[in-house]
């Protein structure tokens, strides 16, 4: 369905980012945005094909599963690993080790995609200024500002040369504090004077390219009168609802307890904050699993486990959850 993930590991290990991740993640998540989705297999199709069965199947068969998606749809993968099937009770180390492996990836999409709302809703920042927009900046309106008539012509040169030398970007101002670009000035121009005008035009860059115009100090004081009222009148940026569509995860070739860890789900993604959570079942059997999980949770180890406050504590979770002896199943062979 999403034939640019065949390249992403290319990718990562091209850029050394790979080194580090195993087969064997412990407690890891891996979320990817904006994977591009060219196809896709319904329910009917995708029972003949899922799991070794695709290994097996040719083109033909494939073909006939597939639905082309026109044009290409964007999804938001998360990756995570459950455990193998030990045949056994399962243990704590076990349950403790699902419910944080959820709770990262849960959490991870919830966290990239507040992240990009946020991003995407903000001004034009100095972030996006090259270093061509600041000096003509800084050259016609900055350093002609009333607050800065003290730097005499020589040094006025010096910060020209300075920004042109350095060629500063946005992105770089962005990533400094005024302390670190005055300290940058001294080294530069050796002058004390230079080190307290450079604050002044380091502030004043930022209020620029937030704001589109340079302030003198008349006006930061004006602004500063006026930051109390503007706090409690702040509009928010509108922030992306976060889906999670989730299912048997780690059911199937892992022979996870179906029950169980729909239970960990749950909990994991009223943790991470998810607003919504889909749960595909697949087949009647498992509906019938995930509802009793769903029942089981609310009714009889939510109320057993949570504090005053009505906060879960993890600990009676994992009491509640060993006490009721859930077994691990079988590998279902995909």
């Amino acid at each position: 369905e999403h034939p640019i993930l065949a390249s992403l590991r290319e990718k990562l290990v091209r850029c050394n980012d790979a080194k580090s991740m195993t087969a064997n993640c412990r407690n890891e998540a891996v979320v990817i945005c904006n994977a591009l989705k060219h196809g896709h297999f319904g329910e009917t199709g995708l029972s003949k094909i899922y799991g070794n069965r695709f290994r097996m199947a040719d083109q033909n068969t494939l073909k006939a599963c597939l639905e082309v998606c026109k044009p290409a749809m964007v999804d938001n993968i998360i990756c995570i690993a459950a455990l193998m099937s030990s045949g056994r009770k399962y243990k704590r180390n076990q349950i403790q080790y699902l419910i944080q492996t959820a709770y990262a990836g849960f959490n991870g999409a919830k966290c990239e995609i507040l992240h990009r709302s946020l991003y995407s809703t903000q001004a034009r920042t100095i972030y996006e200024c090259d270093h061509k927009q600041l000096l003509h900046v800084l050259q016609n309106e900055i350093l002609n500002a009333q607050a800065l008539q003290t730097i005499d012509a020589e040094d006025r040169k010096l910060f020209l040369q300075f920004f042109t030398d350095n060629k500063l970007s946005g992105n770089d101002l962005q990533l400094m504090n005024k302390k670190e670009f005055g300290t940058k000035m001294v080294e530069f121009g050796g002058k004390n004077k230079l080190h307290g005008a450079a604050s002044k035009v380091w502030r004043q860059l930022k209020d620029y390219a937030a704001n589109g115009q340079a302030n003198s100090d008349e006006d930061e004081k004006q602004q500063n009168e006026a930051a109390a009222d503007k706090e409690t009148n702040m509009v928010l940026p509108k922030l992306k609802r976060v889906v999670v569509h989730t299912g048997n995860w780690g059911c199937g070739a892992f022979g996870g307890n179906l029950e169980l860890h729909a239970i960990l789900q749950f909990v994991a993604a009223v943790a991470a904050n998810v607003d919504e959570l889909w749960y595909h079942a697949v087949d009647e059997n498992s509906m019938m699993a995930v509802f009793n999980a769903r029942d089981t949770l609310l009714e009889e180890i939510y109320p057993n486990c949570k504090d005053k406050k009505g906060k879960m504590n993890c600990e009676r979770l994992y009491e509640q959850l060993l006490q009721r002896g859930y077994l691990w199943g079988r590998s279902n062979g995909t």
